[in-house]
């Protein structure tokens, strides 16, 4: 399920977000910190970011994509059509993550992995495995 930019700018309210220039109709299925600059970005991806990536970026990547970042509005003024999510300066981007991360999921229906018999008739999910038994020798 994709979640919309509006679901996303509520969930933000508590640190001040505020929406900026998005002239496009944005839906997510993901969330991701970007660190440093890249020249590729998935356009449902929602990334987070400090204002100082930003301006490394190449400026074809601000076309469809959208950010939420923490700035000083004198901050913005060095950007080309900017869509996102402005938060206040102070705000913890971990905080921020965590909390989209939990949105997220919270509207991803859960798949549960498949389980396969035991030997001794109870089931186990194909993601655990038994540790391996070490042989003694006597």
């Amino acid at each position: 399920m994709k979640l919309s930019l509006q679901l996303i700018l509520e969930t933000l309210t508590e640190y001040g977000a505020q929406l900026i220039e998005t002239d496009g109709d944005f839906t997510f299925t993901g969330v991701q910190i970007l660190t440093s600059p890249t020249d590729i970005l998935e356009p449902d991806t929602l990334y987070v970011c400090t204002p100082k990536v930003l301006p490394k970026l190449k400026k074809q990547l601000f076309e469809n994509h959208c950010f939420v970042f923490k700035a000083k509005p004198s901050q913005l003024q060095c950007h080309h059509a900017l869509h996102g999510i402005l938060l206040d300066e102070n705000t913890d981007l971990n905080e921020v993550v965590n909390r989209l991360i939990t949105l997220l999921h919270s509207f991803t229906p859960l798949s549960l992995p498949s389980r396969r018999p035991l030997s001794n008739g109870a089931a186990t999910s194909r993601f655990l495995r038994s540790p391996k038994r070490r042989s003694r020798t006597v």
